[in-house]
């Protein structure tokens, strides 16, 4: 009966392991994601919400991948007026990098793709990626405004 019991307190430790090893990754995208917001809101954005041409704010979004299982991660919303421009979180996995947020309004849909200690890449297929900037963002908004 002892060797049983062994079993299965081992068996629980590995659950256990898995789920805070998951965690961790959660905890680490849910930080690139404010770190994303905060450049957005604090430097990209910085003028125009300061004159109150935009205004934001965060929402969240309950996500279920596979690997990590279920979680909520905020979203970035942009108004402008009564339009909407809003960066989604899509998932941590998939998508040929370590992360993907979809930049998005009534008028489509642009894919921003992470890659772990490179990060933030404009994805457009058949094209180069370009590396997320000030410039290239503020060009996107401007397409979906």
């Amino acid at each position: 009966m002892g060797s049983e019991f062994l079993d299965f307190l081992s068996k629980r430790k590995i659950v256990y392991e898995g789920i805070e090893q998951k965690q961790i990754v959660i905890d680490e995208w849910l930080q690139e994601l404010e770190k994303l917001y905060q450049q957005i809101e604090k430097d990209w954005l910085a003028e125009a919400l300061g004159k109150k041409l935009l205004t934001s704010k965060r929402e969240f979004k309950e996500i279920s991948e596979k690997e990590l299982g279920d979680y909520r991660a905020p979203k970035l919303v942009i108004f402008s007026g009564k339009d909407r421009v809003e960066i989604i979180p899509i998932g941590r996995f998939g998508f040929n990098g370590t992360g993907r947020i979809n930049i998005s309004s009534f008028k489509g849909i642009h894919t921003i793709v992470y890659y772990q200690h490179k990060g933030w890449f404009d994805y457009k297929p058949q094209e180069k990626l370009r590396e997320l900037n000030k410039e290239i963002f503020q060009e996107i908004f401007m397409q979906l405004i």
